[in-house]
């Protein structure tokens, strides 16, 4: 509590009205080289003639003149102030910068409205950095300064979130999980997160791995079916026969690397039809002599019934000798044959699939004779007369 002075009080000469109850004050006024000291005693508070005689006010020895304004008077300190700066009873002016930070919590104090986090008061006895009173870029609502990873989520400063550490919700930089952005975040799942697709990160942000379902080009991946399948070989690359990769799937019996008939697997790995021209065209290993009809039923097909589509795939050299790569046989002749549409011959058939000729026709007629008859029918495949067909199957 302040007790309080009239105006007539001035800093140096105090009459006793002016004084607290109790409290000694000793004064001196100095005028020339005498000085006159006195002690009062007064009670608390303003009297009548005191607020009366409030506009002036002399002493022994000196005369001062009041302002006009409340001087106040601190009990315990003996500190006057006239209201606007506070001075010591010699008249020294206080240094109260210090204070300032504080005065509102003072005044709250003094008011009897405690001290709480959002009160916009930044009190530190309270543990208080800041207190904007509501979250804001620079502070959060408990009253701590916002920082990402303090486990609290402060939107005003730019978070999406903040779990205090990475979490399968939160990204450790105080964002929304999300393959792509470039973070890796394990409790989210993440393998990897490289932003893009990379050798070393698929964009479903999973380590690359052949068989994951994933096509990775930029890991050497050409399919990626997750198995073999009629297009894709189990080692995620495009199936070729002789490519080393025996795949059940599209057919194949045997790879063993290479095209070459008469080694451990033939020149189409097994397989009884390959795809040329545009149509499916089968071998039945050791059937010889024998009609595209029961080439194709023993492959498991039916013969092909379009005999313009099939005269037409073969009557050409280029065409002929599509055929015979795709078989292994090396060399091609074309000519007005009668069966010959396509036929492999004439040599023995028992160690080689064949012999190295395939024959093609330029007659129209040869399809419908090969259908049901070939050259070298009813001569064993062991003879250096005998003859196997290609045939064109659905």
């Amino acid at each position: 509590m302040r007790a309080w002075a009239s105006a007539s009080c001035g800093p140096i000469v105090l009459a006793a009205a002016c004084l607290p109850s109790a409290a000694k004050v000793e004064n001196f006024a100095e005028t020339g080289s005498d000085s006159t000291s006195s002690t009062f005693e007064t009670t608390l508070g303003p009297t009548t003639a005191d607020l009366q005689g409030a506009t002036e006010s002399t002493s022994s020895g000196g005369e001062s003149t009041g302002t006009g304004s409340t001087t106040f008077v601190d009990p315990e300190s003996g500190v006057l102030s006239d209201g606007s700066e506070e001075t010591t009873a010699t008249g020294e002016v206080l240094d109260t910068t210090s204070a300032t930070e504080d005065s509102a919590a003072l005044d709250s104090e003094s008011s009897g409205t405690a001290p709480v986090c959002g009160d916009g008061i930044v009190d530190r006895p309270l543990g208080e950095d800041c207190d904007d009173g509501e979250a804001t870029a620079r502070c959060d609502s408990d009253c701590t300064f916002a920082v990402c990873g303090d486990d609290t989520h402060n939107a005003a400063a730019g978070e999406a979130c903040d779990d205090g550490e990475a979490s399968a919700a939160c990204d450790a930089d105080c964002t929304l999980p999300s393959c792509g952005d470039g973070y890796t975040n394990g409790a989210a799942g993440e393998a990897c997160d490289a932003g893009v697709l990379t050798e070393h990160c698929d964009s479903d942000c999973t380590l690359p791995e052949c068989g994951d379902g994933f096509v990775n080009a930029l890991a050497g991946e050409t399919c990626d079916e997750g198995t073999a399948t009629a297009d894709c070989d189990a080692d995620c690359t495009a199936v070729e026969c002789g490519d080393g990769a025996q795949n059940e799937a599209a057919g194949e019996t045997c790879d063993d690397g290479n095209r070459n008939d008469g080694d451990l697997c033939n020149a189409r790995c097994g397989q009884p039809c390959v795809e040329v021209n545009g149509l499916t065209w089968c071998h039945a290993p050791g059937l010889c002599g024998a009609g595209c009809r029961a080439v194709c039923e023993t492959v498991g097909r039916a013969p092909l019934d379009d005999f313009d589509a099939w005269f037409s795939a073969q009557d050409s050299y280029d065409e002929c000798e599509a055929i015979a790569d795709a078989f292994g046989i090396e060399d091609v002749e074309v000519g007005r044959y009668t069966f010959a549409c396509a036929e492999d011959g004439p040599g023995a058939h028992s160690e080689s699939e064949f012999t190295g000729t395939l024959y093609c026709s330029t007659s129209s007629e040869c399809p419908r004779q090969h259908l049901e008859e070939a050259d070298g029918e009813g001569i064993a495949c062991d003879s250096d007369e005998s003859w196997v067909s290609l045939c064109p199957c659905r």
